[in-house]
């Protein structure tokens, strides 16, 4: 599972349990692993994990504004 720490803010899609959809931005320095749940990850993005919580972020998001720090099962 990879790793990333934002070195920019990046807007992100919070997915509530009601079916709602929060757009916030996630500040810079917040550590992220990547979801496997594609089933609450929405179409063209990628989920991704942030204190505890499932969000959806655009790829070219992620690459411009995050390093890659781990990957793997370590």
């Amino acid at each position: 599972m990879a790793r990333y720490r934002l070195r920019y803010p990046m807007r992100a899609m919070l997915d509530k349990p009601e079916g709602e959809q929060v757009e916030i931005a996630l500040p810079a320095g917040a550590m992220l692993e990547d979801s496997n749940r594609s089933s609450t990850t929405l179409f063209g993005m990628v989920g991704v994990y942030w204190e505890g919580r499932h969000y959806s972020v655009y790829p070219k998001d992620l690459v411009r504004n995050a390093e890659r720090i781990a990957s793997g099962n370590a």
